[in-house]
């Protein structure tokens, strides 16, 4: 089902100055059967977006400043994860077991456009600055393979791995450390100059550079690997 909630507002400050603000709020949610009639699957999702704009004219000129934030919450849940004699299963195909993911996360913007026209020709120019902050865990239950089903039939897997599970409340790892946390920052800039040749010809002329970082996570869990001389078969990742 959906969930939404959408309100604006505008206040006109004088002739030459308009602010708006918005706030969106939506909270989504889903249920999926599964052939096992009770390991269903739900989402839970939230989100959160409020925008304000600043407008403001004054003859040639007109500058327009937007600020905006968006929160997002997703929650998926496998009703048997909390089961632990329930298990994922291999032999070939998967019983695919239950799995508890959280992934959350915001993006803050902050936006400058600014233009001047006279005559035939319209200068302008701006910016933006954008965080992207992600956050993500997931909890899995106990994963036994077996090579076929032979295997299966013996009871004599391959591999079994038991997974240490944190405090789905807290959302935390095993060993207590919060979820994983990773950052990102853009930054770009533009110019532009749009000519009027004559009516039916307009040159557009500019140049726009957007600077991305690498993402970063709090706690370095998260990194780049550069190719090691020593194992080259690796690859960089």
């Amino acid at each position: 089902r959906d969930n939404n909630l959408v309100t604006r507002g505008d206040y006109y400050i004088n002739a030459n100055n308009i602010l708006a603000v918005r706030y969106i709020r939506s909270r989504p949610y889903a249920f999926s059967p599964a052939l096992l009639e009770a390991n269903y699957r739900t989402y839970d999702d939230a989100g959160d977006n409020t925008s304000v704009a600043y407008t403001h004219t004054s003859g040639s000129w007109t500058q327009d400043t937007r600020v905006g934030f968006n929160l997002i919450d997703m929650y998926r849940l496998d009703k048997l994860m909390a089961d632990p004699k329930f298990g994922n299963v291999a032999f070939g195909w998967s019983s695919s077991g239950s799995k508890l993911e959280w992934d959350a996360g915001s993006y803050t913007t902050v936006q400058e456009a600014v233009s001047y026209s006279r005559g035939k020709q319209t200068f302008q120019f701006g910016g933006i600055v954008e965080r992207a902050i992600a956050y993500q865990i997931q909890y899995a239950p106990t994963a036994i393979n077996y090579s076929n089903l032979t295997q299966f039939l013996a009871n004599t897997p391959n591999t079994v791995q038991i997974q240490m599970i944190g405090d789905p409340t807290k959302r935390t790892l095993p060993d207590g450390s919060p979820a994983f946390k990773n950052t990102r920052d853009q930054f770009g800039a533009y110019i532009q100059d749009d000519v009027k040749v004559t009516k039916s010809l307009t040159l557009n002329l500019g140049v726009r550079y957007d600077y991305f970082t690498i993402p970063v996570e709090v706690n370095n869990r998260v990194y780049n690997r550069y190719l090691d001389p020593n194992r080259p078969e690796l690859g960089p990742g």
